[in-house]
């Protein structure tokens, strides 16, 4: 049996075609394996869905009214936007930017325990304690180049 190079060609051509398709299907399709998983180009706060996740997340475990979820929602928001207009805020130093990111936090602490009862802010303060730590990167200026 004799092969010509065309058929040759044509055959390696398809092996390729066949071999490829798979990683181009899969580029094409979300990313199933993680549940909150978003599309890259969507909003920040779509990708991280954090909001609407952590207010959830303590009216489960602190059982909160319909009235303090409405409350905590608009906290939420307010934070939000507060972050998001400092993060846009390209004028600030890193120091000034994160001592204004404490404040943010703070203010956001301050509101929320107005809203929760005694108990319930007992119970969020431990859940906070207890949650994992983000470790701490030196200062930009001490950073290895």
């Amino acid at each position: 049996m004799k092969i010509t190079k065309s058929t040759l060609m044509a055959a390696l051509m398809l092996a390729g075609a066949v071999s490829v398709t798979p990683f181009a299907v899969a580029q094409d399709k979300p990313d199933a394996a993680k549940p909150g998983a978003a599309k890259p180009d969507a909003p920040r706060r779509e990708r991280r869905g954090q909001a609407g996740d952590r207010l959830e997340q303590m009216s489960k475990e602190l059982n909160l009214s319909e009235e303090q979820k409405g409350k905590l929602k608009t906290i939420f928001e307010q934070q939000a936007a507060k972050t998001r207009a400092l993060r846009d805020d390209t004028s600030l130093t890193p120091e000034k930017r994160r001592e204004k990111a404490r404040g943010i936090r703070e203010e956001f602490t301050g509101k929320v325990k107005e809203v929760l009862t005694k108990e319930q802010n007992e119970k969020w303060q431990k859940q906070r304690e207890q949650r994992p730590d983000r470790p701490q990167r030196p200062p930009r200026a001490e950073q290895p180049k």
